[in-house]
């Protein structure tokens, strides 16, 4: 059963009353003569109670509960990762152009090679031509302190 604490407002008596939760008392007479109530209390302000940035919580992308976002970031830090707002604002819509130019660039290289094996030519011959040294440069596939084409 819980335990509810009963103020008088006029003399400041206070008294403790055991009671069901159904039985809950809202007034109680007092010696003074006035009324006894249950005072409004306030809930302590604990680290990251209001706000809820400090509480504990399962972090989706680290896979674990972490109890603070400085946490998060330090298990982030071990794993090797890196948080999307560290990164420039256009990071991905780049990463995903860059990595679709590529493939249209391998896309292009087999589509010469195929063309050049077809039109008779042997493996090693077209695999010369269709990447010389200079472009696996310009790539930087190559050392650029290797000569010949």
């Amino acid at each position: 059963m819980p335990l509810y604490r009963m103020t008088c407002p006029s003399c400041r008596k206070s008294t403790d009353v055991l009671a069901k939760v159904a039985d809950r008392p809202d007034e109680l007479p007092c010696s003074c003569g006035a009324t006894m109530v249950r005072p409004i209390g306030l809930p302590a302000r604990t680290r990251g109670m209001w706000g809820g940035v400090d509480t504990a919580h399962f972090n989706r992308g680290l896979g674990c509960h972490v109890s603070s976002h400085a946490e998060a970031d330090r298990i982030a830090r071990e794993r090797g990762l890196v948080r999307l707002n560290n990164f420039d604002k256009y990071h991905v819509e780049d990463t995903v152009e860059s990595s679709g130019n590529k493939w249209k660039q391998e896309a292009d290289d087999s589509r010469v090679y195929t063309e050049k094996l077809s039109s008779g030519m042997g493996h090693e011959q077209a695999i010369a031509e269709t990447f010389p040294v200079s472009k696996l440069q310009e790539r930087g596939m190559l050392d650029p302190a290797i000569k010949g084409d």
